[in-house]
């Protein structure tokens, strides 16, 4: 949202921003155009489990947005993310009323019981517009309403994640980095790259090999355990908590990155590593097969396969001038098909469109 905000204010679009967590004003452009405003509800209300009876507490913010919409009188209300601040936007009343949806709100929320089910229908149905950011998300959200969804992709800014010849203060000068940039969850099957990091270091123990991991999570110390079980401990770096202006530094430091989610819905770090120009491996599922060309820009593996996944990485790390194909062509494919200012234009004549009718 941060990004998208930034963005179309740089397009001379007023904006205001409502949300319900707290913000850092340092994460915006400052502008004319910009107003932002948080409820800042307590944490324990801002509940991260997303369960229906946490959607309750949203409801106090009602009287806030409609008091807002009053007093700005916007042209669109946009809800990013279906599930609560779809609820929002839905309660509001207001048209014409714009959902985005971003994953976990089509592929889990919904499916959790029938009271988040006749929600999300609930926010769909009063949307004008519905947008996604991939394909394989379109398609699910057919299931919940009959309303013709638009794709538009989640790009990357070029100018910020590019190839760069950065200086390396975690690692050795010859050392190969195999790494990942991912929230420390299970459902990115960090795990199954751990394991499969083990087979390559093992089989190819002259090289100079180590794994980076980029991120924080609550599984962190589970992998970390892991990682020690495992006696690649000397050969591992984990970052913790990094600030999202230094994660184009992360992506460059490591020579091949490996995705092997378990689930995805479209999957930006990819695009951030592919614009960097490096070769990228990843799983089989979710939209991560729209982002990646297999054997072009990288390497699909089937997901929970460490053995495959092991293979792939070893197929690049031997064979150098594949990497370098494969990480240019990614590249090119992120500035052909995901090329963010192309994806706010996008957006931009969508929210024309929609004006148009309205008139």
């Amino acid at each position: 949202t941060i990004k998208w905000v930034n963005f179309l204010v740089r397009n001379n679009i007023e904006i205001y921003l409502f949300g319900m967590s707290k913000f850092n004003k340092s994460d915006y452009d400052e502008s004319n155009f910009l107003k932002i405003d948080s409820l800042q509800m307590p944490n324990e209300l801002f509940n991260k489990s997303d369960g229906a009876l946490s959607k309750l507490n949203y409801l106090k913010a009602i009287p806030r947005i409609k008091k807002i919409i009053r007093e700005f009188k916007p042209d669109i209300l946009h809800s990013h993310y279906a599930s609560s601040y779809g609820l929002l936007g839905a309660l509001t009343g207001f048209h014409p009323f714009v959902v985005s949806v971003y994953g976990s709100d089509v592929f889990n929320f919904p499916k959790r019981n029938i009271l988040n089910k006749n929600i999300f229908k609930f926010n769909l149905s009063k949307a004008d517009k519905i947008l996604s950011t991939s394909n394989v998300m379109a398609n699910e959200i057919e299931n919940y309403s009959p309303k013709i969804i638009e794709v538009v992709p989640f790009g990357i800014d070029l100018g910020m994640f590019k190839p760069l010849a950065v200086k390396n203060k975690l690692f050795e000068e010859n050392d190969i980095v195999i790494g990942t940039v991912k929230t420390l969850e299970e459902k990115y099957g960090i795990e199954y790259l751990i394991r499969a990091f083990k087979l390559v270091k093992e089989k190819n123990s002259e090289i100079p090999l180590k794994l980076l991991i980029v991120g924080q999570g609550t599984k962190e110390n589970y992998f970390k355990k892991l990682v020690s079980e495992l006696g690649i401990s000397k050969f591992t770096k984990f970052t913790g908590f990094i600030n999202p202006k230094e994660i184009s530094y992360y992506h460059n430091l490591i020579d091949i990155p490996v995705f092997v989610s378990l689930e995805e819905s479209f999957g930006v770090s990819i695009l951030e590593a592919s614009a960097c120009a490096k070769p990228v491996i990843v799983s089989n599922v979710g939209g991560l097969i729209e982002v990646v060309e297999n054997n072009v820009t990288g390497i699909i593996v089937e997901n929970h396969n460490v053995d495959e996944t092991a293979a792939a990485i070893e197929k690049l790390l031997l064979d150098k001038s594949l990497r370098t194909n494969l990480g240019m062509k990614g590249r090119e494919r992120v500035n052909a098909l995901f090329n963010f200012n192309d994806n706010v234009k996008q957006m931009i004549n969508i929210y024309n469109k929609i004006l148009s009718k309205k008139d």
